[in-house]
């Protein structure tokens, strides 16, 4: 060729060489068919087609969390991103160590020793889905009735579902039941989240959780909730209904015992309800309910109650028959038990109230305890009891009565007189009368600090450096108690404390004192309790 033999023209050639081999570098182009086959929670396998011409490999970015494709330059598409880098003969690399159910966006681009291509392929993968980390947050319960609960619950937090929430399990324990403990499954769709359990047992406590499904599994259960259903009437009357009759001349009453329901209760025992009438009358039946206390509420649903429940009618016609029948009661009357046929009725109580105990509780107060009457002498319905208190020092004008009602078996007597001994007795009443009195109980209110200071306190300078105090004690009334000691407070013209000086005397010696100091003293006096007023500062 001519242009061989001409230096130019070779020239020419070698420049037009060198210019083809860059344009060439500088137009790599982009991987396409970028795409995964092979995902978990955490990584992606990518996989693309070979780039034709010269490189040296790939590099493999991803970014997470954006909605909008970041805009590709010749530069860098992907900021805040990692970077992988693979050889040439190689089309797929694994994206690890990534977040469940996540959206990425994956660049992948060709490289040789001069620069990366000009141009990218970005594309959006999301990971798979894992198990929900949460259980459905705001869980609330609700009872519908004795059979019947209502759970509800909001969703799981969006960071925590780790995929599509396909449904909610709602899990509902007996830990009480009489099997052991019981539990039940139900599945609910995702797009409810509240469900009625029914055919439950009644006045039952249940415990309550709900967990969160995905396609990959269960999440944890949420914490339990306690729930109880609500309560209904027993299912059955009260068993082993006994009758006796106790009499005196002019009155008569009798007692009734019965024991407890024998079978579900439904709920906590607040009464018995008995109704009785004459066999040959045809009026309606006389009623009675008897209110329990806390203490004597059954509150499981089986029978687990050993004690024998009692009362006494009275205001019966003397030696009548009756016909008797009694039911428990919760938030319902249960049903009542087949007739008790027995004999008819009362006075006031032959004995005292038993074990009359009495201390104080302060310097104003006295706590006055006792047990009921020997139920063969109460002779009638105890309606209640009478407390007698009187000071000893007072005539019987000063004497205080307290009525209470029968279920009282303590009292406290307020606003006494402090420290000073009382005269105690109870006694028990029926609707008749009051019976006799208990064994009289002596009784001291507490003391308390001394309700005023020592008196005429003096304070004479014997020498330079001592000075002697005598004071007259406290008036009697507003002692409060013993005076066990007197404590004499000495301070100087800067209000420094300079010396403190116990005593159980009437005077005091204080030594060790400054000359030509002008000091102030004052004295206050101790009972048991504490300590009472100052004196009036005594200057020397």
């Amino acid at each position: 060729m001519v242009i061989q033999h001409s230096p130019c023209g070779v020239k020419i050639v070698v420049l037009f060489l060198g210019i083809f081999q860059v344009t060439e570098s500088l137009f790599i182009a982009a991987p396409s068919n970028v795409t995964v086959y092979n995902k978990t929670s955490t990584s992606l396998q990518i996989y693309w087609t070979e780039v034709n011409g010269i490189i040296l490999g790939y590099r493999i970015r991803h970014r997470s969390n954006e909605s909008i494709p970041p805009v590709a330059d010749s530069n860098s598409s992907l900021y805040n991103n990692s970077s992988l880098f693979v050889c040439k003969n190689q089309t797929s690399a694994s994206l690890k160590d990534l977040e469940v159910y996540t959206y990425y966006w994956v660049e992948v681009r060709a490289f040789n020793n001069e620069m990366f291509g000009n141009d990218s392929t970005i594309k959006r993968f999301r990971t798979d889905e894992g198990v929900p980390t949460s259980p459905p947050l705001d869980i609330t319960t609700s009872t519908e009735n004795s059979t019947s609960i209502t759970v509800s619950w909001g969703s799981v937090p969006k960071r925590h579902q780790r995929g599509e929430i396909i449904g909610y399990i709602v899990t509902i324990t007996d830990h009480n039941h009489n099997t052991g403990d019981w539990c039940e499954k139900f599945n609910v769709s995702s797009d409810h989240m509240t469900i009625t359990l029914v055919d439950l047992d009644k006045f039952t406590v249940y415990y309550v959780t709900v967990s969160a499904r995905t396609s990959k599994g269960e999440s944890n259960d949420s914490a339990e909730y306690k729930i109880q259903t609500a309560e209904d009437a027993p299912d059955d009357p009260p068993t082993n209904i006994t009758i006796s009759a106790n009499y005196n001349i002019n009155f008569s009453y009798i007692t009734v015992r019965w024991g407890p329901v024998d079978g579900w209760l439904n709920g906590i025992l607040r009464a018995y309800k008995l109704r009785w009438k004459q066999v040959t009358s045809t009026a309606n039946h006389f009623e009675k309910t008897i209110n329990l206390t806390s203490s004597h509420s059954r509150r499981k649903r089986s029978v687990e109650y050993s004690n024998v429940a009692e009362t006494r009618l009275t205001n019966l016609s003397i030696y009548t028959n009756y016909s008797l029948e009694i039911a428990a009661v919760t938030v319902k009357e249960g049903k009542y038990s087949e007739p008790v046929y027995f004999h008819s009725p009362e006075g006031v109580p032959l004995s005292p109230p038993g074990d009359v105990t009495s201390y104080n509780t302060s310097s104003t107060t006295i706590n006055v305890t006792w047990s009921r009457p020997e139920e063969n002498t109460t002779q009638g319905k105890l309606l209640g009891y009478e407390v007698t208190y009187t000071p000893t020092l007072k005539n019987a004008s000063a004497t205080r009565r307290v009525m209470l009602c029968y279920r009282y078996t303590s009292f406290e007597l307020k606003n006494l007189t402090i420290y000073t001994l009382y005269n105690i007795t109870v006694a028990a009443f029926t609707r008749v009368g009051i019976g006799k009195e208990s064994e009289l109980k002596q009784t001291w209110s507490d003391e308390d600090k001394p309700g005023a200071a020592p008196q005429n306190v003096i304070a004479v300078s014997n020498t330079f450096s001592s000075i002697h105090v005598s004071w007259d004690p406290v008036p009697e009334k507003q002692r409060h108690g013993i005076i066990i000691r007197y404590e004499v407070d000495v301070y100087g013209y800067e209000n420094r404390y300079q010396n403190v000086t116990s005593t159980e005397n009437h005077t005091a010696e204080i030594r060790g004192l400054e000359m030509f100091v002008l000091y102030r003293i004052y004295v206050r006096a101790y009972t048991r309790v504490g300590y009472g007023k100052n004196s009036y500062p005594t200057k020397c």
